[in-house]
């Protein structure tokens, strides 16, 4: 253990009660709230509470559980401003989250490691709540989407109307979607949901072409298996791919072929990588996307939490890539834009976009300096 963790677990020890009690309060007022919905005075309690949090975290140098707090304050204005869908899960991921910080703070104080890797499904679930992108989206997990496929599929002897097919899918598909969505006859509709995405496979014109719908159904069957534990994210997911479907029903295969939907298929695999190798399908998405060696699994996230392991060379150098291709793109935007070849403002949204990313490729690091520079 090097000094600077030295004195990172030493200063936590001083104000660890403070921080104990300041989310004690945070998460009193947020019940308080749901109680009372209409007097939005308890949720700026919460709000301010965990804004305290986040600065001490900060102070600390405790980037990860920082960016934790920092996600869940995010969440915690988002549900201010009235921007969030579906507020009872939000209500639940951010109670969930303050009472996991206090336990991830222990464990820090006890001498492990802190890593937003480590708590990144978490982060994903406080992100999905207010509709922000998903980290597994960044390059940190980089799965092969091109991998040839080693697993049988089936595809149909004959040419079907894939719009007309999708058109009847998709509201099978949203009936199974809405009955788990409000937890009943989960069987029934998880397989539903299964049964349609499998006639989409089968109807695609080959394998890549059906990636989508079996890999979808994979994070079904992990789900309805209890291989994979459910979450605010995988149910973002599940609608995300309910629109695909449509997108299919009014412009056929090729409106997803011409511009497939690579970053869903990507968090699709993320959540399958993380699932227990249950069934035939599961183990072989995981097989063909080579899953297992992208995720810290089993031992290795142990001693990762041990500040044993992190990051490899191998990915570290993937990550290295990626962000100056993204710095070389937002350098040569701004060029043109300076330079007056550019004029419309709109160009500078894609700086933004990639500039985000790259930080949150950071956080996800726990590079908090770089990432501040990159935020700012």
């Amino acid at each position: 253990m090097n000094r600077h963790t030295e004195i990172d677990h030493s200063t936590l020890s001083w104000v660890k009660k403070e921080l104990d009690d300041t989310l004690k309060e945070a998460a009193e007022a947020l019940e308080a709230y749901t109680q009372q919905p209409d007097d939005q005075t308890q949720l700026q309690f919460c709000v301010t509470h965990l804004h305290q949090v986040r600065g001490i975290l900060q102070m600390l140098e405790l980037f990860g559980a920082a960016m934790l707090g920092e996600e869940m304050e995010t969440l915690g204005q988002a549900l201010l401003s009235g921007s969030v869908a579906d507020r009872d899960d939000a209500y639940e991921v951010l109670m969930r989250a303050i009472l996991q910080l206090s336990d991830y703070l222990e464990r820090v104080q006890g001498g492990h490691h802190d890593a937003p890797i480590l708590i990144l499904p978490l982060i994903n679930d406080l992100r999905a709540a207010r509709g922000a992108n998903l980290l597994s989206e960044n390059a940190l997990f980089e799965p092969d989407l091109d991998a040839p496929s080693g697993a049988p599929r089936q595809h149909g002897a004959e040419a079907v109307d894939l719009q007309a097919l999708a058109r009847k899918l998709r509201h099978q598909f949203q009936l199974g979607l809405l009955g788990y969505l409000r937890q009943r006859s989960l069987e029934t509709n998880f397989r539903r949901m299964q049964e349609a995405l499998d006639q989409l496979d089968e109807a695609a014109s080959d394998d890549q072409a059906g990636t989508l719908w079996w890999v979808a159904g994979g994070l079904l069957e992990a789900l309805r298996e209890g291989a994979v534990e459910e979450s605010v994210a995988i149910k973002t997911l599940l609608g995300q791919v309910d629109r695909q479907i449509k997108q299919v029903r009014d412009g056929g295969e090729t409106a997803i072929a011409v511009e497939p939907p690579r970053e869903l298929i990507k968090n699709l695999l993320f959540y399958v990588g993380r699932a227990r190798p249950v069934g035939e399908r599961i183990p072989a998405i995981q097989d063909q996307y080579n899953l297992k060696a992208l995720l810290l699994e089993g031992e290795d996230l142990e001693r990762a939490r041990e500040g044993m392991f992190g990051p490899n060379s191998e990915v570290l150098r993937s990550v290295s890539e990626a962000i100056r291709e993204d710095l070389a793109t937002v350098k040569d935007t701004l060029d043109l834009f300076m330079r007056g070849s550019q004029t419309d403002p709109e160009r500078l949204s894609d700086v933004t976009d990639a500039l985000r990313r790259t930080a949150d490729t950071l956080g996800v690091l726990g590079l908090a300096a770089p990432r501040q520079v990159i935020q700012e």
